[in-house]
């Protein structure tokens, strides 16, 4: 059973009618980066969609919370050889995020998710593998890092794999109106009704009898054949290549008379086997 209200430092879960708020209070890389923290969110994930009281979660992480500042910054640590201290820890939050986007998209009640400030990197596949995602009007979605997150996988299914391509190679940036226009988000609303609209939207997937919800997401789940679950195992061997073949090259295994390979140079190779091409 879901309790009434859940809190912990870095998140808290409520109960409002028949919708389970989830709202993020640090970024999502610094709770999946803690093993105790990424647990706690995961038992009670599991006690929302389990809960027979639960007809719809909505998701709040916050301004910036989804932005991958922390990967980012990982990944300098890597190109600067401190491989011991980041690579460890890189890995384990894209596992977990990986663990939370096959979460989101086997959970039979509805997901909401509101998305605020900066959304980049593999924390995008999050919001892509809930239903239904509404953003505020000052929201940003970049492209600038190691894409991750199942991009590869999901973000054509929204925007075709042309549109994909440019997007994730490109290193560019969507405006909230023009992530709406692209079919990525929703609806687009003003700060101070933002999660007033988010609540509303969950309220109607709420009001639907939770069996008809079940019926729906399961005809539409993208992993049919654990078709999703087998992408992101191909994307985790193409990051721990990348990363092998880094190390390598910075320790003078490469071809003679190659040169560092630069983190953006790195990023555009894990986007190119990302995305198969």
């Amino acid at each position: 059973m879901l309790s009434p209200s859940y809190r912990r430092e870095q998140f808290q879960c409520r109960v409002d009618g028949s919708v389970a708020v989830l709202r993020f209070t640090a970024r999502i890389a610094e709770i999946l980066g803690d093993l105790q923290v990424k647990e706690s969110l995961f038992e009670v994930l599991a006690a929302a969609d389990s809960a027979a009281e639960t007809r719809a979660i909505l998701i709040l992480p916050g301004i910036d919370a989804l932005s991958d500042g922390v990967v980012g910054q990982l990944e300098r640590e890597l190109s600067e050889d401190t491989y011991s201290s980041g690579e460890e820890r890189l890995c384990r939050i894209e596992n977990a995020a990986s663990q939370l986007i096959l979460w989101a998209s086997k959970c039979r009640t509805p997901t909401v998710i509101g998305l605020q400030g900066e959304v980049s990197g593999p924390f995008l596949g999050l919001a892509l593998s809930c239903d239904c995602r509404l953003a505020e009007v000052s929201s940003v979605i970049r492209f600038t890092h190691a894409a991750g997150g199942a991009l590869g996988y999901l973000l054509p299914r929204y925007v075709g794999i042309g549109k994909a391509t440019e997007l994730a190679l490109g290193g560019g940036a969507l405006n909230a109106m023009e992530a709406r226009d692209l079919g990525l988000v929703s609806e687009v609303a003003a700060r101070l009704e933002f999660e007033r609209a988010c609540l509303e939207k969950a309220g109607v997937f709420a009001r639907r009898p939770a069996d008809h919800s079940a019926a729906v997401k399961e005809l539409l789940e993208p992993h049919w054949d654990g078709e999703l679950a087998r992408y992101l195992s191909a994307e985790g061997a193409v990051m721990r290549r990348t990363l092998y073949q880094d190390r390598r090259a910075d320790a003078g295994h490469g071809a003679p008379g190659a040169s560092r390979e630069m983190p953006g140079n790195v990023t555009q190779r894990r986007l190119k086997g990302w995305l198969g091409l």
